[in-house]
């Protein structure tokens, strides 16, 4: 959201018993919260690990009371602990692929949990798909273990020349993961 966008838009913060309620506008979060305006508050939000939690795609340090927002590109993995670099694009490049645990990403650190190549001609290779290219690649899930891809190539003349799901396995290893090539039909909405 652009900050023109945003000005209506507010967070509420209520304790269960209602007790006490915060209404703070979507651009004074931040401020919110280096203000020390919200403590009361941070055991209802999302636990990413013990001094990190998450609003939004944003992500608040409990102990140094600091927020930072992660960029519109990245993409949170399902359990928010991992962050993968470029990983909302779309479609999402080829070439090295990047991720994250959180807590470096925060840091402004180059540590990376992963680090392996995607290349969409040998995936057409192995699939025998003829396209000019890939028209659409989508990050249908992520986790610590698993990235879930949705692929769509470029057919010269019929527009399409198929689809197929990915799936990456980083389990055993993360600059080497394996890759599964099965259409599950899993698209990204």
């Amino acid at each position: 959201m652009e900050k023109e966008e945003t000005a209506d838009y507010y967070y509420v913060f209520a304790l269960q018993d209602l007790s006490e309620m915060a209404i703070v506008p979507y651009a004074e979060l931040g401020d919110a919260i280096e203000e020390e305006e919200l403590i009361l508050y941070y055991p209802i939000l999302k636990k990413i690990n013990g001094t990190l939690s998450m609003i939004d795609r944003k992500i608040i340090d409990t102990v140094k009371h600091q927020v930072r927002g992660v960029e519109k590109e990245h993409l949170l993995s399902e359990d928010s602990n991992y962050i993968y670099l470029g990983g909302d694009d779309s479609p999402l490049a080829e070439g090295i692929q990047r991720i994250q645990k959180v807590e470096d990403y925060i840091e402004g650190t180059e540590q990376t949990y992963a680090e392996f190549q995607l290349n969409y001609d040998e995936i057409a290779d192995e699939l025998g798909i003829d396209s000019v290219g890939i028209g659409r690649s989508k990050i249908v899930y992520f986790n610590e273990d698993f990235i879930v891809l949705h692929l769509k190539y470029k057919g010269a003349i019929t527009g399409s020349a198929g689809s197929t799901n990915v799936i990456i396995d980083l389990q055993e290893d993360k600059d080497n993961p394996t890759y599964y090539l099965v259409d599950l039909k899993l698209l990204q909405t």
